[in-house]
């Protein structure tokens, strides 16, 4: 007997969904959403695939642009000087957000690398290469 199930198309409504999925969050936050909603009205990913593509670091590459920019170091420093110019004051303080600088890289890393697994995930199943 041959199946006379037809399958799903993939076409430009797929490319958008990824591409919003990846860089929408930079879109005034809403492009992601957006790709969303695109990739939940496919017909061409299942149900675990679109999980995937909604669960695995939602937000895109925006959230772990986010992390690393939270937790990072900053410095601020004050340099008071006298009539002729000569510094006689300088004070710099460094604020750390609770993790060490090599913690917030780690994890920052591994948000990019979560964000592209979901994405070639998403390309591969809908055969879009």
């Amino acid at each position: 007997m041959v199946s006379t199930e037809r399958v799903p198309r993939t076409g430009p409504r797929e490319w958008v969904s990824v591409a919003l999925l990846l860089l929408g969050g930079f879109v005034v936050g809403l492009g992601w959403f957006a790709g969303l909603i695109l990739l939940w009205s496919s017909r061409v990913w299942t149900r675990k695939q679109k999980l995937v593509g909604t669960l695995v670091l939602p937000g895109g590459l925006l959230a772990p642009v986010i992390w690393f920019g939270v937790n990072s170091r900053a410095t601020d420093c004050t340099t008071a000087t006298n009539s002729q110019g000569r510094i006689v004051f300088r004070q710099c303080i460094t604020s750390e957000f609770g993790l060490s600088f090599t913690t917030v890289e780690i994890v920052f890393i591994l948000g990019i690398l979560a964000c592209l697994f979901s994405i070639v995930y998403l390309i591969r199943a809908a055969d879009l290469l």
